[in-house]
């Protein structure tokens, strides 16, 4: 899992970074160097977003996600 957290806010809450690409590309960076992935594919499945979470803090994504398909043990 990737560790995206860059702050506190109000003392209690995490602030992530808003650049949820970058999560997504470091677990799955992290996965192919388990050579445990079998097939994957990078597809988008909403339009690019800019947008606030509950608590105010802007993030953005591309849409997309990796689908992958691993190797049995």
């Amino acid at each position: 899992m990737a560790n995206t957290d860059i702050g506190v806010k109000w003392g209690i809450i995490p602030v992530i970074d808003p650049d949820l690409n970058s999560a997504r590309e470091a677990v799955y960076q992290t996965l192919l160097r388990t050579d445990k992935i079998r097939l994957s594919q990078k597809i988008q499945i909403r339009k690019a977003e800019l947008g606030y979470h509950f608590t105010g803090g802007a993030f953005f994504s591309d849409g997309y996600i990796y689908e992958l398909s691993l190797q049995s043990p």
